[in-house]
């Protein structure tokens, strides 16, 4: 294994060093599961209505109109919609501050973690969070995004002085695991082209078969082999909206056997055929 460790890469804004998000609801009767990912970036997520499910290192946290969900540095996460509600509101925010900027700010970043400690720091932090939706959503003044780093700086400075825990309050093995879990996402995301049989997962990673699936099961909340039917999904969908190739072709490329089989994957996560993804404009980049 390699011995410097690689993160996902967060999309910013050009100007600013943030990337935000409306929630719309769900268009299908299937809610749009976010899949185990992870990023150096601080991530914060709020609703307005309905209910999240979100797991962060493996461990579960239900979101709803009056919490906030923190994610730290480098955390595995995964959200899971638990309503099957349709309609075409806005319910909910995503801020993410890019981690040079933070860095920038926090130099000991590395060795910290942020942990909303209780209703005092939720209602804080929750506030400066629908601040920021409200200007995203409204864009009324040509200093929007002055206005947007306003809240982003003075965010940063509440947190520092109010939640801001080293990391070392984290278990060393729980770290240590996590840290594995994360190799071993990076590898199918290098791989995933490929014919990735768990025996070589677990011979990669010199653990058994057995606990290398349970060890990523806890971390992520899915089996090795829906990681890998998910990320290739994803990489499909970059190419349905973005070139003419067909389903079979794009099949291929992403490393399902067949256009058969990436059918049954989008019919069972979509809840639609890639043809009619293609056609919907449920792509988020």
């Amino acid at each position: 294994m390699k011995n410097e460790e690689k993160y996902e890469l967060v999309r910013l804004d050009p100007d600013i060093p943030v990337f935000m998000w409306l929630h719309p609801r769900g268009r299908t009767t299937n809610p749009r599961v976010i899949d185990a990912h992870w990023h150096r970036s601080l991530e914060f997520d709020i609703i307005w209505d309905d209910e999240l499910l979100y797991y962060i290192n493996g461990v579960e946290y239900r979101l709803d109109g009056e919490s906030v969900c923190l994610i730290n540095s480098m955390d595995v996460h995964r959200l899971i919609p638990q309503s099957e509600r349709k309609g075409p509101e806005i319910i909910g925010f995503t801020l993410i501050i890019g981690y040079d900027f933070l860095k920038s700010l926090v130099q000991d970043i590395e060795e910290s973690i942020f942990v909303l400690d209780g209703p005092e720091e939720t209602r804080a932090v929750r506030a400066r969070l629908v601040k920021m939706a409200d200007i995203f959503l409204a864009q009324a003044s040509p200093y929007w995004k002055a206005e947007i780093m306003e809240q982003v700086c003075g965010l940063i400075y509440y947190l520092c002085s109010s939640c801001k825990h080293s990391r070392s309050v984290i278990p060393a093995h729980a770290e240590t695991n996590v840290k594995e879990v994360r190799a071993m996402m990076e590898y199918i995301q290098e791989h995933y082209t490929e014919d990735i049989r768990q025996q070589e997962l677990s011979q990669r990673f010199f653990y058994s078969r057995e606990y290398m699936s349970k060890l990523f099961k806890r971390y992520t909340k899915c089996t090795i082999k829906e990681y890998l039917t998910q990320y290739r999904l994803q990489q499909s969908e970059r190419l349905l909206f973005h070139t003419d190739r067909s389903v079979t072709e794009i099949a291929l490329t992403v490393g399902f056997n067949d256009a058969k089989q990436m059918i049954r994957a989008f019919r069972r996560y979509y809840d639609m055929t890639p043809q009619q993804f293609r056609r919907s404009g449920h792509w988020k980049p």
